[in-house]
């Protein structure tokens, strides 16, 4: 069924609008703040509707949100397209994607949406949190040199995705937490060479099997626990000079099917466990 927002309702809290089974079609009309997660695993939801009203998020010192917050649509697997209500200042939607209004974020992708691969335009510096969350059609993504950050979550569950490519010259510095998490046919990687820290960001890639770390990469640290869970990772390859100096503990714990690791001259820490049940 069609859900239009009653007039009077401006704001939307964290899951208020959970697992909803019946709603095939979203409009927010006079909503001014959706908090993250107001909107998580609605059952048959293929489109929303952003009101001119509706614009990006902001936080202010005691923690008051407003606008549209990262994360704010979570889990939404049937979703096909998102809409922008002509007069939005912040917003606009292209072939169904929401970005903001200059290009340069991309917001949110709607995981239902046809075909196997995207190419993110040229213009987008940043990847919101959850943006690809569940697009389980794609099976690639090219990831361009404009893009400086990426957030938490942003290729999550992903399930089909099985190459991440970094137009070179990245300008990707780190991959925030859980990046990648539960992409589970994701078998390799090659790392951007900007990337100067990693942490846990292919946390449940069960099927991960290689990175690649390229010549004159800038990665300074691998962080507590980054591959406890990816128990088919065979090869971590440097293919030349590398900045890497510390491997925090537990960083390859339990990495059963690690076969090679060349330390770079570079490494001066090696923490507690680091290579514990390789």
């Amino acid at each position: 069924s069609d859900l239009t927002v009653p007039d009077d309702i401006k704001r939307i809290c964290s899951f208020a609008m959970m697992a909803v089974k019946n709603m095939t079609s979203l409009d927010l009309k006079n909503v001014e703040t959706m908090e993250k997660s107001a909107l998580y695993k609605p059952t048959k939801l293929e489109t929303i509707t952003i009101p001119k009203e509706l614009k990006k998020g902001t936080i202010t010192g005691n923690n008051v949100t407003s606008g549209l917050q990262d994360g704010a649509f979570e889990e939404c697997l049937k979703l096909k397209e998102y809409k922008v209500e002509a007069g939005n200042p912040d917003f606009e939607a292209v072939d169904g994607v929401l970005f903001s209004k200059d290009h340069t974020k991309l917001c949110y992708y709607p995981p239902a949406k046809e075909g196997v691969s995207y190419t993110i335009p040229t213009t987008v510096t940043e990847l919101g949190q959850k943006a690809f969350q569940g697009a389980n059609k794609l099976t690639s993504m090219v990831v361009p040199v404009g893009v400086k950050t990426i957030g938490i979550e942003a290729f999550r569950n992903m399930l089909n995705l099985e190459k991440v490519e970094f137009a070179k010259p990245s300008q990707v510095t780190d991959f925030k937490q859980d990046v990648f998490r539960s992409c589970v046919k994701l078998k390799e990687v090659v790392l951007p060479a900007s990337i100067t820290e990693l942490a846990s960001a292919f946390y449940e890639c069960k099927e991960l099997e290689k990175i690649t770390v390229p010549d004159g990469s800038k990665l300074k640290k691998i962080k507590a626990s980054a591959f406890t869970t990816n128990k088919k990772l065979k090869n971590f390859n440097f293919e030349g000079s590398c900045e890497l100096e510390t491997i925090e503990s537990n960083a390859f714990f339990n990495a059963e099917s690690l076969e090679t690791f060349k330390f770079p001259k570079s490494v001066k820490k090696i923490e507690l466990n680091a290579f514990s049940g390789c």
